[in-house]
């Protein structure tokens, strides 16, 4: 995708990429935001993508996935597309984004930045879209203490377990960035429903921002969170995987990077120790490192 001139500056551009592997198919995405100067509440945004099947030396033609129209609620815009691909059935795809006129920092209760969703069976040849706005700030209602006004899917990867299946499907982990801080939520039928991952009271990292989510080995949970000069991270502990019970512990802080934030990848991946030859596995976490 080639960038017209970088954000913040009025002009046209892409921005917000997500990328997955659907069977050896890639797929990128990113936000078309050529008749917008900003995030969603801006100006009308689109969801893009294009694919390659050799590894990324030959990319398709774009091709839109949530497209904008005249309306002003739900479909006025589309973007920050958070995305997973089925581990079970690469034909079915979700993709949750940030939808709507009014912008996340212009969320109240009333009025909040809404939620999208993307579903394909057929490995993205044609998705249906819904609205699922109420669906997600409902699972914190009016009796929680914590006042959810506003939330999006930090964009990037969903991630699905490889240890967590219940029924057709292994569960799915994604990040929430709300104005409480970071929030993680879970879905066991591929985002159909979603739950919030220790229960709605929970507050994984209180002052945290976008977030990425990996899997451990064990099946517990690890939280990334931008913040300026490194990241938060926490650990959800099951007790027990099945009904998805456990806590969240406490949050510590890595500074690492330079003093920018950016909604930066966590990735877990096996790996072999040279001086034994254990096996082992590495995380692998990417942060800014310019100035500005």
């Amino acid at each position: 995708f080639k960038s017209y001139n970088w954000g913040f500056l009025g002009k046209s551009y892409y921005r917000i990429p997500a990328i997955l592997n659907q069977g050896g198919k890639l797929w990128a995405f990113t936000d078309d935001r050529t008749n917008a100067t900003g995030d969603i509440g801006t100006g009308k945004i689109k969801i893009i993508a294009k694919t390659s099947t050799d590894n990324g030396s030959k990319w398709s033609s774009s091709t839109t996935i949530a497209n904008y129209s005249s309306n002003t609620e739900f479909d006025y815009a589309h973007g920050d597309a958070a995305v997973v691909c089925d581990r079970g059935n690469s034909n079915n795809m979700l993709m949750m984004c940030a939808s709507g006129s009014i912008g996340y920092w212009d969320s109240k209760a009333s009025a909040p930045i809404r939620v999208g969703k993307y579903i394909s069976t057929d490995g993205g040849n044609n998705w249906t879209d819904k609205d699922v706005t109420k669906d997600i700030y409902g699972i914190w209602n009016s009796s929680t203490p914590n006042s959810i006004t506003g939330l999006f899917f930090s964009s990037g990867r969903i991630c699905q377990s490889a240890i967590i299946k219940k029924d057709s499907y292994y569960r799915l982990y994604a990040a929430l960035c709300s104005n409480v801080g970071s929030l993680v939520v879970y879905s066991d039928d591929f985002g159909e429903t979603w739950n919030a991952l220790g229960g709605v009271n929970a507050l994984p990292v209180p002052n945290g921002d976008e977030a990425k989510i990996e899997e451990l080995p064990n099946g517990n949970v690890l939280i990334s969170s931008r913040m300026s000069g490194g990241r938060y991270f926490n650990i959800f502990t099951y007790s027990d995987q099945n009904s998805a019970a456990g806590t969240w512990g406490s949050v510590v802080t890595a500074s690492i990077g330079s003093t920018n934030a950016t909604n930066g990848e966590i990735l877990l991946v096996p790996a072999m120790a040279k001086d034994s030859n254990k096996p082992m596995y590495i995380a692998l976490q990417s942060v800014p490192t310019g100035s500005t």
